[in-house]
């Protein structure tokens, strides 16, 4: 699809005439940060100015929480590294039933992605903001429920997002259209 590998289950429903992420102009990447080989930029929760590694646990339903189980021995704060994305979307890789999760993050100034994590990016924070609104809707949860198959997540799936039509009922214009 669109030069994308997919394997969808209920391919029927698939609607191969929406505009997918990609079309829209979205960038996904993986997150870019392994954990296990920055255990010696792991620092003390208390440490001044240091920044935030973000797992998929980290990531709920709409935001981001550090009030997690992180599992054997990982390490939730680190030294203050570079920051590369300043506004993104993210999603864990691995989907579970039942449980929807991404978190918009804005301005950021403190969090790293784990390589667990896809991070959705665009030029323009609009975009961001609308693409974690249709995520929250019952439009976008059906989208990427199509995608079930796997409970991996891949970057050529989530650019074949399909953004389903939906309007807002407060202003009646499409979500996505300018």
């Amino acid at each position: 699809y669109k030069n994308n590998p997919l394997f969808i289950e209920d391919y029927l429903s698939y609607p191969s005439s929406a505009k997918t992420l990609s079309d829209f102009g979205y960038n996904i990447n993986v997150g870019n940060l392994l954990w296990s080989s920055l255990k010696k930029l792991m620092c003390p929760s208390d440490f001044e100015g240091r920044h935030v590694l973000l797992y998929s646990n980290n990531i709920t339903e709409g935001s981001v929480s550090l009030d997690v189980d992180l599992g054997k021995g990982k390490g939730q704060f680190i030294y203050p590294l570079s920051v590369e994305t300043k506004d993104c979307v993210v999603l864990p890789r691995t989907l579970q039933p039942n449980k929807f999760r991404y978190a918009l993050v804005r301005d950021n100034k403190q969090y790293h992605f784990e390589n667990h994590l896809l991070v959705v990016t665009h030029e323009s924070p609009w975009y961001l903001e609308k693409l974690s609104e249709y995520l929250s809707l019952p439009q976008g949860r059906n989208a990427l429920r199509l995608f079930s198959n796997s409970v991996q997540l891949s970057v050529s799936e989530l650019k074949s997002l399909p953004i389903i039509d939906f309007y807002l009922p407060k202003f009646h214009n499409r979500l996505f259209e300018d």
